[in-house]
């Protein structure tokens, strides 16, 4: 992961989605909805010059934006008779961005919004999530001198009459059934009127009803064709134009033969990262080993990375190969958009630490793998563990916090010994990971939330702490929490001493070791109550890389070279993925600010129980309901029962589980 700005980065991963946008989030009209989000209903000034690009804000003052209403930015009211005077908007777009939190796109939502004499210059992207667009959302809204590129995501249920009226349709990708609602204007069809010449590829679901497939507004050969060929799974070419039955409706298409191999050099790859670690690697290390390739790397800040990489990913334009940030590396596994690692990781799998591949790991498949791991640990204060407990060595301290009932006995210790001035941690944030790495079961099964009964128990003790004044009340990242570690932490009534801070391995040496310099060799480390980790990048490869045998080879030297791995361990301290050299550098490390304790190889022991198969795309968005949920217990705005009740109904508005 990215060191240099992690700070800034965690602050703005606080909320569920954030995109950076040309508007303000000011600029908008939106009414707060029952279920705690956001819709957004248009600008607040619609005569206001704007710039070509419209990005849909994923969240404003924290919260999600997930519907966009009826004729929001539908500019042609008064034009067509009816409406008032400031719905006509002074300039149209050329790119249209939408968040990754939306779930529903209104009637005529950008029906002529987007201008037509040059179109959505990148390429709509339908965000995985969206469940419904409306009747004539995108009408009249796309280019017609440029073909386009359509992906309609498998999350979507349901696409009004004339949603992409008129469109001009080069590649049309549909991954599964959805329903058709009839539009008073439009009629019934969700692609009527497109420009059937330009349509070169369709995939499509093999399990589409006969009763409404005449209503989709395809060409009639393809209707045709379809129905001839008993709609079996597989590819077929009529007059040029070439249909791919993708099967299952549960299976996401493979997009692979759409790429254009050949177009660009097979010594040239295409990069693209948030993170400068990768351009450390390249530049230190591949390069020097692989002259023969080109490299075109490209960074973007991690904030505004998804929406470049969603842009592009099913096209062409594509990069070769792309980092994944821990928070949206799920995203992308399941996408159904990056290339198959498994026989890399079959290869190697007896040297590769287990849980960075489980995260990379979809249906049985590997799509994404990572050279590090990022273990997370319970760093302690030596001189209070010795005051109140009696002892500082951390086999006897970790056997006093070895489970969560231990943990809250020994928290109430420190309160007792201490008068009250001694907290186990400054936030009852630094604890959530620990908790969320200690469940069986992920948040979703077959289709259904599952509230793991650990997640229940974490209320109890939160609840309990909060009560007691065994934690400090503040927030993570806050001033308070800083100022905790270098013994500056106050309440009301005085000072409080701050017992432990729970961080993986990169925590240590960019929060601990800098903020705190003057408490060196005062800290120690365990694993605590649980086996967890946080944070991380993994590595994929664009289904349409042009140049798949060369990207697939430098997934390999990042995730499986040895002498690489020990390299770069041995230059950065980074944490890597190989139990080989982990095993031949373990022993190697000795941490001053630990008081010469060997963080390495607790790590390496610590690692080796963090469940990976936990992880979902879904996580981010589920953990935000649930904790804000928790906290209104925890606070005493809500019952225990209450805070559950509410957190399944936001889920299911939200998200549909």
């Amino acid at each position: 992961m990215n060191k240099k700005p992690f700070i800034i980065f965690f602050a703005l991963m606080l909320a569920v989605t954030s995109i950076t946008s040309a508007q303000s989030p000011d600029d908008f009209r939106i009414e707060q909805l029952p279920n705690g989000t956001i819709k957004i209903m248009g600008f607040l000034d619609t005569r206001k010059k704007r710039d070509d690009t419209l990005v849909i804000p994923g969240s404003i003052s924290g919260i999600s934006v997930t519907i966009i209403d009826d004729e929001a930015f539908f500019p042609l009211l008064k034009d067509m008779g009816y409406g008032d005077s400031s719905q006509v908007f002074p300039n149209r777009v050329k790119s249209i961005i939408l968040p990754n939190t939306l779930r529903e796109i209104g009637n005529r939502a950008f029906d002529h919004y987007a201008d037509r004499s040059g179109g959505i210059l990148s390429g709509l992207v339908i965000p995985r999530g969206v469940t419904k667009i409306g009747q004539g959302a995108f009408a009249n809204a796309a280019s017609q001198s440029s073909p386009q590129i359509l992906v309609i995501p498998s999350s979507v249920k349901d696409i009004g009459g004339g949603a992409f009226y008129r469109w001009n349709i080069g590649e049309l990708y549909i991954e599964s059934v959805f329903q058709i609602s009839k539009h008073w204007y439009y009629g019934e069809e969700p692609f009527s009127n497109i420009n059937s010449s330009s349509l070169k590829k369709i995939t499509f679901p093999a399990n589409w009803p006969d009763s409404t497939l005449g209503r989709l507004g395809l060409p009639t050969g393809f209707i045709n064709y379809y129905k001839s060929q008993s709609k079996k799974a597989g590819a077929y070419t009529l007059s040029g134009q070439l249909w791919l039955y993708s099967g299952p409706a549960s299976s996401p298409p493979d997009l692979s033969s759409t790429s254009n191999a050949g177009t660009q050099s097979k010594s040239k790859l295409v990069v693209w990262s948030f993170t400068d670690e990768i351009a450390d690697m390249l530049d230190n290390y591949y390069k020097k080993s692989h002259p023969g390739i080109e490299v075109d790397y490209s960074q973007t800040p991690s904030d505004q990375f998804q929406d470049r990489v969603d842009r592009v990913l099913n096209s062409d334009k594509a990069p070769d190969v792309l980092t994944l940030e821990s928070s949206f590396v799920r995203k992308y596994v399941e996408s159904g958009l990056l290339l198959d690692l498994t026989s890399i990781y079959e290869k190697n799998k007896s040297k590769l630490i287990a849980y960075p591949v489980e995260v990379g790991t979809y249906n049985g498949k590997v799509y994404a793998m990572s050279w590090q791991s990022c273990p997370g640990a319970m760093f302690y204060r030596r001189s209070l563990a010795r005051k109140y407990l009696g002892t500082d060595d951390p086999i006897k301290v970790q056997a006093l916090f070895s489970d969560r009932g231990k943990l809250l006995e020994s928290a109430k210790l420190l309160n007792q010994k201490s008068g009250g001035r001694c907290v186990v941690v400054s936030s009852l944030d630094d604890l959530n990971r620990s908790f969320l790495g200690a469940r069986k079961q992920p948040w979703v099964v077959n289709g259904k939330l599952v509230i793991d009964p650990v997640m229940e128990e974490m209320m109890d003790i939160y609840k309990t702490m909060y009560a007691n004044r065994l934690e400090g009340g503040v927030g993570q990242w806050s001033e308070g929490w800083f100022a905790g570690m270098k013994d500056m932490l106050r309440d009301k009534s005085g000072k409080l001493e701050v017992f432990s801070y729970f961080f993986p391995q990169w925590g240590l040496h960019y929060v601990l070791k800098t903020n705190a310099p003057d408490t060196s060799g005062d800290w120690a480390m365990i694993q605590g109550p649980a086996s967890w980790r946080w944070g991380g990048t993994w590595i994929g490869v664009s289904k349409n890389t042009k140049n798949p045998e060369a990207a697939l080879a430098m997934i390999e030297y990042f995730t499986a070279n040895d002498s690489l791995l020990e390299a770069w361990a041995n230059d950065t301290g980074d944490f890597v993925n190989s139990i080989n050299t982990l095993n031949r550098i373990k022993n190697n490390y000795r941490e001053p600010f630990l008081n010469g304790q060997n963080y390495y190889a607790a790590f390496a022991d610590i690692v080796k129980n963090i469940n990976g198969k936990l992880d979902q795309s879904t996580d981010d968005a589920i953990e935000y309901l649930f904790f804000d949920e928790v906290y209104s217990y925890v606070s005493g705005e809500k019952t225990k029962a209450k805070a559950l009740s509410d957190f399944r109904l936001k889920v299911q508005r939200q998200l549909g589980l």
